[in-house]
């Protein structure tokens, strides 16, 4: 609660692994994504998604033969959806890991981040090559978008699905969190 250092959690289970982006799903576990984002570590980067329990036990590696460039990754309703910049689209697995297909093609750019509503049932998809906010069904039809007046870097739902953070970067090096209602 005060931000004091209590343990360290997990470690890569690889040598190629490299944690890049983090979310919790509804069961308490980490969603963890690795991708090749830096140019140092480019080479030496598999992109992939891993999945450990509330214990900090790996218990699923995925996605090293379908990602590109995964940015960020949620769990809603039994599939994995997984925002991928390099493939510009969101990337569909099921509960095993296994590849089921790819949704929001076209209308993304460059999506960054993604959040679930689990109220609803739908996505929120940050698209920082659009400067926009989409929301997608799960089965990819899109519900809504909206454009943003500055790049969106993050989104994430408060707890009661009614607000939605967003957090954008302006004038490359200032960042700024605004809440939205999300109704």
């Amino acid at each position: 609660m005060n931000g004091n250092f209590r343990k360290k959690f997990v470690t890569a289970p690889k040598e190629h692994a490299k944690f890049t982006s983090l979310s919790v799903d509804i069961h308490g576990r980490f969603i963890v994504t690795s991708t090749p984002c830096y140019t140092e570590t480019q080479e030496d980067t598999m992109p992939h998604i891993l999945v450990y329990n509330p214990s900090g036990k790996l218990t699923l590696s995925f996605g090293n033969d379908r990602l590109l460039s995964p940015e960020k990754a949620v769990f809603l309703n039994g599939k994995f959806f997984v925002v991928d910049h390099g493939n510009e689209c969101i990337m569909v697995f099921d509960k095993s890991g296994h590849f089921l297909e790819e949704i929001g093609k076209g209308h993304l750019d460059h999506p960054c981040s993604i959040a679930a509503d689990h109220t609803n049932g739908s996505l929120a998809v940050c698209d920082c090559g659009n400067s926009t906010i989409q929301i997608f069904s799960q089965d990819g039809h899109l519900l809504h978008r909206f454009q943003t007046e500055h790049i969106p870097k993050q989104v994430a739902f408060t707890k009661n699905y009614e607000n939605l953070l967003v957090c954008f970067e302006i004038d490359g090096d200032k960042k700024n969190i605004q809440m939205l209602t999300y109704l």
